[in-house]
C-alpha cells in the first residue's frame, strides 16, 4: 500500500511537470 502511494505521488509530480513544460512551450509558441 505504501509503495502504491509513493508511485502515485511520483506519477502526479511527473504529470504536473509535463503540464508545466507543455504550457511554457505553448506560451513561447504563441508569443
Amino acid at each position: 500500500m505504501r509503495v502504491l502511494k509513493k508511485f502515485l505521488f511520483e506519477f502526479v509530480m511527473f504529470g504536473s511537470c509535463i503540464v508545466q513544460t507543455r504550457s511554457a512551450v505553448f506560451r513561447t509558441d504563441v508569443v
